[in-house]
């Protein structure tokens, strides 16, 4: 079967998150990705979980995730046969995904301009916390500036306290994202014009879009929303505890409400009068609805809502996701033998489908793995011309 994008070369220039998940969501499609390192490696090998597998102690957990389904080269763009080496495999690749500060890849004469005369029609996504353009494109920034500057830290802080960063990688995961859409769009636009472009992706614009509801709102006069005192849960807000973790409601409309307040065993508050009065009212709802999630299991309250048309949710752990039955029935987890950490389940692609699915053709590649095996396929070159540069410091 082939992939969706199985015509499509893809150079990988990037380090860290965001730049190698949309590499890979290129490579699941189809694409023959090809990852450039440094002779020293890119920081993300040493991203946790770093864990012990067939190759020994401290393998990347999350390198392996974000780099499956591609080669890995290992080039010297600091020397001028690095860049000119560089710029040969260039000419045949379609796209190219990077995360340098900009102004990096132009000072080593591989920049937008001058691959775009060499290789008509080449796509060049770049991902950075700022952009390409604008005052702060030279700062430094990384998950927590970015979640910070996008308002997202202030709109979750709890309870009075301080801003909230969420968990995780959240910003640069939306920045790839953004990535992987914005470079499938300019592969359609060169179908229709033979025009390649260059994707300017400032992870702080991709997470600030999914914020976009609060500015429509502030732009009509609507307030932040109404925080709650240091110490109080909040049943409409939730997640608030229950017998085996923690539970969340959502009673927007009047029949969540009403069946809810039913399934809980509070019919007394299944009015249409408590329904509208429902914000004004939660500290005197609170102390009868808490209580009475509080007696039941998340399962069982999951069950029981969902049949009732009631959208509710339950937090599951870590243990309980990776178990979760809905989840294995989609066939979302996929086993890789990613040789350093030896086989194992992984998330899958986000979205499905049904001509041309996601395949996972190999693992994340070692350092320099198919560095002798791209030189000679696409360029022609000699084990003695790779050794050479290999003796050089050009490759290794």
């Amino acid at each position: 079967m082939s992939g969706a994008l199985s015509d499509i070369r893809v150079l990988d220039l990037s380090s860290d998150v965001a730049g190698p998940y949309c590499a890979r969501l290129l490579g699941d499609f189809g694409a023959d990705v090809i990852k450039v390192e440094p002779p020293s490696g890119e920081p993300g090998r040493q991203l946790e979980p770093l864990v012990d597998g067939p190759a020994g102690a401290g393998a990347s957990g999350f390198f392996a995730f974000l780099n499956t389904n591609k080669r890995g080269i290992s080039l010297n763009l600091e020397s001028a046969q690095g860049q000119a080496l560089f710029r040969a495999l260039a000419r045949q690749a379609d796209v190219i995904v990077e995360s340098y500060a900009p102004g990096y890849l132009d000072d080593r004469r591989i920049g937008y301009d001058l691959l775009d005369a060499a290789r008509p029609g080449i796509i060049l996504t770049s991902i950075t916390p700022f952009g390409q353009t604008g005052p702060w494109r030279d700062r430094p920034g990384n998950d927590l500036t970015v979640f910070a500057l996008s308002g997202w830290a202030d709109l979750n802080a709890r309870g009075g306290g301080p801003p909230l960063k969420g968990s995780g990688h959240q910003a640069a995961f939306v920045g790839a994202v953004a990535g992987f859409l914005g470079a499938v769009a300019a592969l359609f636009h060169r179908d229709h014009t033979g025009e390649g472009q260059h994707v300017d992706v400032s992870m702080l614009e991709a997470l600030t879009e999914t914020y976009g509801p609060r500015f429509l709102g502030a732009q009509h006069g609507a307030g932040p929303d109404r925080p709650m005192s240091p110490g109080m849960t909040d049943f409409m807000a939730g997640p608030v505890p229950c017998k085996d973790g923690y539970f969340s409601l959502t009673l927007s409309r009047a029949h969540f409400w009403r069946d809810a307040m039913t399934e809980l065993g509070l019919s007394e508050l299944a009015t249409d009068e408590l329904f509208w009065n429902r914000q004004l009212m939660r500290k005197e709802l609170a102390p009868k609805v808490e209580p009475a999630i509080a007696r039941r299991g998340k399962y069982e309250l999951f069950e029981r809502l969902s049949m009732l048309r009631v959208v509710s949710g339950m937090v599951l752990t870590t243990e309980e996701l990776y178990a979760n039955l809905h989840l294995r029935d989609r066939g979302f987890f996929v086993e890789i033998d990613q040789r350093s950490l030896g086989k194992v389940e992984m998330p899958g692609a986000p979205f499905k489908m049904t001509a041309t699915p996601a395949e996972y053709r190999r693992p994340a590649p070692a350092l320099g793995e198919h560095t002798g095996e791209v030189l000679r396929e696409l360029l022609g070159l000699s084990d003695e011309d790779i050794e050479d540069m290999r003796r050089a410091g050009d490759v290794a």
